[in-house]
């Protein structure tokens, strides 16, 4: 018989009740409708962050916020919106009642978000603290997990407390939500442009933080650029190398050796080659370089420039938009935006303030229809080096009634963590064109 935990909360305005298998992970989001029962609005598989809305959850919705979304449409609104409150409800619950060994089959191979390893105390993904409503009472079979009445308060689980405090680093942010602006770009046949951010973690990918959906600006480019420089190796600086690289290798003899191969070389050339080499040698101890020689007869040692790979180069990314607000929800909708980028570029500083831990970072798709877009590059992880925030974007200072700006503009350069490298080109989960 399966063992099943439950806690309650508002999604979209919808009372609900989510039921989770803390033997499994497996979790079932119901609408709850009080003496009327309750109707299933979306299923949670026991692997992954793979969440399935169903037609109630459409009808409901719709019906609640007068709207007309499809399902494919909607299902895009619960995972920008709606899953990650949801997995954090589930994680809460798995964390409190699942078995040792379950949570640590969950957190290392079915990756539940936000459940803890209790071998290890790491986590899959993020779990925010959020107030649930979990069932204290006793298990129940599969499909039944009793009434309200015998659910209590559970006490959430707080693994970014115990990281924060073990790396010094006072009042990290765990949640920055999730906003869409303006509310049609969402699944709809407008091009847009999502910002994910994420903890960053220089070992790999790190956990979500939140996102930002916006329409995609104009002038969109990327610049893929790799490092070539001239070199030059006269027949000096060979010669000096060839001595340098026997005395590495053979020590005193093998300076005595190249020194005098290359003694003998000088001598047993003509009588300007011989000059020019000596010149040379001597300028170059000198720290003169071929200014001996070119004095005596005005002409120079062939550099051999050649032109040669020095390594590759790190993409930068800029995005300008422009934003104004039809209403006071518009209105708020916007400063979260800003603050979004504002707080999350910012660095962070230990409780002593003796260190600062790095900024998140920040994962950058563009959309189409809610999914990636297969005909526009890819683009790595990014820091965001910069927000800059004009508040007058007219030329004239203009507020509304509340005091906020008629219109902002936000800039934002973002560069990547690591370069491109020719075999990332075969990755199949990028677009078409690749980075």
């Amino acid at each position: 018989m399966a063992v099943t935990k439950e806690s309650t909360r508002s999604i979209a305005g919808i009372p609900t009740r989510l039921i989770v298998n803390t033997e499994t992970g497996a979790a079932d989001l119901y609408g709850d409708e009080g003496i009327f029962g309750r109707t299933l609005i979306a299923s949670g598989s026991a692997i992954g962050d793979n969440w399935t809305v169903n037609d109630d959850f459409v009808k409901k919705y719709n019906n609640g916020n007068g709207t007309s979304l499809s399902q494919e449409e909607l299902q895009q609104v619960f995972a920008d919106e709606y899953q990650g409150i949801v997995n954090n409800d589930r994680a809460s619950i798995i964390n409190e009642h699942s078995p040792h060994n379950t949570k640590k089959y969950l957190e290392e191979e079915a990756n539940i978000p936000g459940v803890v390893n209790p071998d290890t105390g790491k986590k899959t993904g993020e779990t925010t603290s959020t107030p649930t409503t979990a069932d204290k009472g006793g298990d129940t079979g599969s499909g039944d997990t009793g009434d309200a009445e015998g659910s209590t308060d559970v006490a959430p689980t707080e693994p970014n407390a115990e990281v924060a405090e073990v790396e010094g680093v006072s009042n990290i942010k765990e949640n920055y939500g999730d906003i869409v602006f303006p509310k049609e770009v969402r699944g709809g046949g407008q091009g847009a442009i999502k910002f994910r951010m994420l903890k960053y973690n220089p070992k790999g990918k790190g956990s979500k933080l939140g996102s930002v959906i916006l329409p995609a600006p104009g002038g969109l480019s990327d610049n893929n650029s790799v490092d070539w420089a001239g070199q030059r190796l006269d027949a000096v600086k060979k010669e000096l190398a060839e001595i340098a690289m026997a005395t590495a290798e053979r020590g005193a003899e093998g300076l005595k050796d190249s020194a005098t191969a290359a003694v003998d070389k000088v001598l047993a050339e003509r009588r300007g080659v011989s000059s020019a080499l000596r010149s040379a040698l001597i300028g170059n101890a000198l720290g003169v370089d071929q200014q001996l020689f070119t004095r005596e007869t005005g002409a120079i040692i062939n550099p051999n420039l050649e032109l040669l790979f020095s390594g590759p180069t790190l993409r930068q990314f800029q995005f300008q938009f422009k934003l104004s607000a039809r209403n006071a929800t518009e209105t708020e909708e916007i400063a979260a935006i800003i603050k979004f980028f504002k707080q999350g570029s910012a660095a962070q500083r230990s409780k002593a303030n003796l260190f600062l831990k790095s900024p998140n970072t920040f994962e950058i798709e563009y959309l189409h229809r809610g999914e990636l877009n297969q005909y526009i590059n890819t683009i790595k992880e990014c820091a965001l080096q910069s927000v800059s925030v004009n508040y007058t974007p007219e030329g004239t200072y203009a507020v509304h009634a509340d005091g906020s700006m008629i219109s902002y503009e936000i800039n934002l350069a973002f560069s990547e963590l690591e370069p491109i490298f020719e075999d990332v080109y075969d990755d199949q989960s990028v677009s078409k064109i690749g980075y």
